[in-house]
Formats: C-alpha cells, structure tokens, sequence
C-alpha cells in the first residue's frame, strides 16, 4: 500500500511539472519591449561598435485567436512574398498545437508589414523584435562572443562582461569598450587563414600585446567560431584558444631565465658587449641558482598564474611541474629546455612583453565601462617587475636565418617546435616577436598545430609571424 502511494504521489508531481512547463511554454512572449532597457554595446579600442542590439520588424501570430488557421496561413504566405513548402508544413504545425506565439516573418519589410496590417486578421500581429546585431560577422568571434534573444551570453566578452551589459529594469546596460582593435584583427585573421593552409594545420592561434599597457590588440584562432545558436554548443567553439589551451614553453624561457639571471648576477654594471659574452648557459644558471630559483623566476613573469581576463576556464599552466602524461623527475636540463613549463599564448606574450619593456603589465582586454553615471577606466594591475634591458639579449633571442627577409622595426623573432603531449602525431610550432614603431613596441605569439614533425611548418610560422608583427605595428602607429 505505502509503495503504491508513493507511486502515485510521483506520477501526480510529474503531472504538475508537466503542465508547468507547458503553460511556461506557450506564455505570450514580449514583442514590444521599447519599455525596458537595452543591453550594453560592445565596442573595440577605437570606438568601433563590434555589438549592439537592434529593432526589427517582425510578423506572428497567436493560433489560439484565429479563427481558421489555413485560410489566414494562405493569406500571410501571399502577403510576404510567399513561404516554401518546407516552412509552409512547419508553420501548418505551429498552428495546430496552441501556441501563443509562432513567428512567421522576423526581419519583415516596410511592405510585407503594411501588407500584414491590411489583412487586418485577428490574431495576426506586427511588433518590433530586439536582436543582438554583430557588425563585423564573424570576425573576432570568439572574443567578441555571443548573445542570442533568449538563451542569453554564451562566450567571450558578451560572457565575462554580461553582469555590466545586461539592462536593468528600463536602464540600459552599460557600454563596455574593449582592447581588441577589430581591423588588426580582421587582417591577422585573415594572415591566419593563408598559414593554416600552408603548413596543413588543424588549429592556429595567436596573440598581439602592447606591453607598455598589457592591453591584448588581437586574438585571432582558426578555425573561426561561426556566430549562430546551434555552433556554439560545443565546447570548442565556446573557448577563447589563447586564454585556455595550454602549450609546452620550449626554448621560449630560455630568455627569460638569462635576463633575470643577469639581475640577480650584477651583469648590469658591466658594458653590454661584456654582457652578451658573460652571459651563462641556462643549464650553468640553474646550476648555480637552483631549481627553484628557476620556478619563482618563471612565476614572476606571469607563468603558472592566472591572466584573470574573466573570460573563463582560464588556465594557470605550471612552472617546474609535469604533464599528465609525464611521471619522469625534474631535472635542471629538461627545465631549461621548457618541457617541465607550460603556459598559454596570453602568458607567454605577457611573459616577452616584460622582456621588451622591462617591467611586466598585466594582461588586459577591458579599457573602459560607461554607464549613466560616467566612464570607469579598467583596473590594469600592475606588477613592477623588473628585468634586464631588452637590448642586452637581443642578438641571443632571434632565431631567424641570415637568409630570410627582414621586416622593418622587428626586434626578434624566436620560434620553438615540439610533439604535444595530449595529441599523438600532432607537432605544436611556437613562435613570438617583437616590433617597434615609432618608439612603441608590441608583441605577438603565433602557435599552429600541424602534422608532426612539422619542422618546414616551423620555419613557415616564424615568417608568417614576421609578416604579422608589420600588420600591427601599422595598426598601431595610426
């Protein structure tokens, strides 16, 4: 008797759930929400307008207050230039299972609506529909993000900044200005596109910092996350590459490690030939220093930590530590070599940027809110750092052949090659510059996967950085 109960009393809460989510289902929805507030604009470095949300005309209608629902789907069908027979039979359907709200034209024209109007059907109505409106497509998608009509933020900046965004009440949510310049990022895309063709790679990302500030100025990745509801329900379209997927440093902290060895060995009081020539192997420096000295050097330049960008799953990376794939101990050569650190693009960019400035800034991709009340500047913390001047390791970074073209004001560019632990016969090549233009530098980190061993894609991805480095230089001296 009591099991019997309990069945019952289940089946009647499954009722009442049931009958909920219907009445919640075929609730009239807004049509005309002018009264409330708008969500915030997203706008890049310069002002552009990347996101904001914009009115369209649109045609529904109620089936339950129409009378004869296939003589007034015949006549709206005439009226907005016709309804193919696929959309014909769906619409058919709509009509036939009580909804309050089927929309049949969502971004009509002047003249179907003047056209609808004069059917004058009951249960037929013309209203403004709000919708998110992405100027530049698809461009920066990942890091502009997502916001649909009725499922909310997704990704990106539309994501991480959604609290201040969002409207409240009749107020409009703020607008929130990002680092992001969106033509130098349209071009790397575009420099992007061309390299993943040319070393047959299955992913590319990159990185353009300006050091002297930390503000990010591009973050392109290919393939790029297309911009519709139903591509982003997967994860990697979702994530932003250079913030969350992590990459073996390689002989990328080679320099890091010398440049504060310099410091912590009085190097600076002597002339910078002297320096070049004095400065130790890194094996001799850990083996002088220790190995810890080796992980606190490396976490002071940003590595192992959090960027703290808000754009979520950010990843820490670590310093001196394993892979999982990895149970060998540490030792001083495999750390100097970078296969004991792993960091993302966006700490290994920061990471150069102190290098080329002298003092490390942290990462950021917010330049300002604007709300009613005023303009709120971002909050860039920053961490005074200090390393040996750029110009003492200039000639020991640059890997580049005596052959290949020079880009002018490019300070260096360094590339590193590796197998990733987590893809078997996948190679990552790495590799991070330096440009000045008129007495302002930027860095910029280029990773592609590519087929392993990948060492003709390597020297490939060193060039195309090269030829990036110039895009936003020019970028950056306008």
């Amino acid at each position: 008797m009591e099991f019997s109960t309990k069945i019952r009393r289940l089946v009647v809460s499954l009722a009442v759930v049931a009958l909920v989510v219907t009445v919640w289902s075929n609730r009239p929805r807004p049509v005309s929400p002018q009264a409330d507030g708008q969500r915030g604009r997203l706008l890049d470095r310069t002002g552009r307008v990347l996101a904001q949300n914009v009115e369209h005309p649109s045609v529904w209608f109620d089936p339950v207050a129409i009378g004869d629902p296939d003589a007034a789907l015949e006549a709206l069908c005439l009226v907005v230039d016709g309804c193919a027979v696929d959309e014909r039979d769906h619409l058919y359907r709509r009509l036939r299972d009580a909804r309050r709200y089927v929309p049949l034209r969502r971004r009509a024209s002047a003249e179907q609506v003047a056209r609808v109007r004069a059917l004058r059907l009951p249960g037929v109505h013309v209203g403004a529909e709000i919708r998110r409106w992405y100027r530049y497509g698809d461009v920066g998608s990942a890091i502009v993000g997502y916001a649909g009509p009725w499922v909310g933020s997704r990704s990106g900046a539309e994501w991480a900044f959604d609290k201040e965004l969002r409207p409240r009440g009749t107020t409009d949510g703020a607008d929130v200005q990002l680092t992001i310049d969106i033509a130098a990022q349209a071009r790397l895309e575009e420099y992007l596109d061309l390299l993943a063709a040319e070393v047959h790679a299955t992913a590319v990302v990159a990185v353009a910092l300006e050091p002297s500030t930390g503000e990010v100025v591009a973050l392109p990745q290919w393939p790029r996350a297309e911009r519709r509801a139903d591509s982003f329900e997967s994860a990697a379209h979702l994530r932003v590459r250079a913030v969350t997927d992590i990459v073996e440093a390689g002989t990328l902290v080679e320099p890091l490690l010398v440049a504060e060895a310099m410091v912590s060995a009085g190097y600076l009081d002597r002339p910078r030939a002297a320096d070049r020539a004095a400065a130790p192997p890194v094996v001799a420096v850990l083996q002088a220093l220790g190995l810890d000295w080796g992980k606190t050097t490396l976490e002071s330049f940003g590595l192992g930590t959090r960027p703290a960008l808000r754009l979520g799953a950010e990843t820490a990376g670590w310093t001196g530590g394993e892979p999982p794939r990895f149970r060998q101990p540490p030792s001083l050569r495999r750390f100097a070599r970078g296969q004991l650190t792993g960091a993302s693009l966006i700490q290994l960019a920061s990471a150069y940027g102190a290098l080329v400035q002298g003092a490390r800034v942290g990462p950021a991709i917010l330049r300002s809110i604007t709300t009613a009340a005023g303009t709120r500047a971002s909050d860039v913390s920053t961490r005074s750092h200090y390393v040996a001047p750029f110009e003492m390791l200039a000639s020991d970074i640059d890997t580049r052949a005596a052959g290949e073209p020079r880009v002018p004001g490019v300070l260096f560019v360094r590339d590193t090659l590796h197998e990733r632990v987590d893809q078997d016969g996948v190679a990552s090549a790495v590799a991070v510059g330096a440009i000045e233009v008129s007495g302002r530098r930027w860095v910029m980190v280029v990773q592609a996967d590519v087929p392993a061993p990948g060492r003709a894609a390597s020297r490939a991805v060193r060039q195309s950085l090269a030829a990036m480095l110039g895009v936003v230089g020019a970028t950056g001296a306008e």
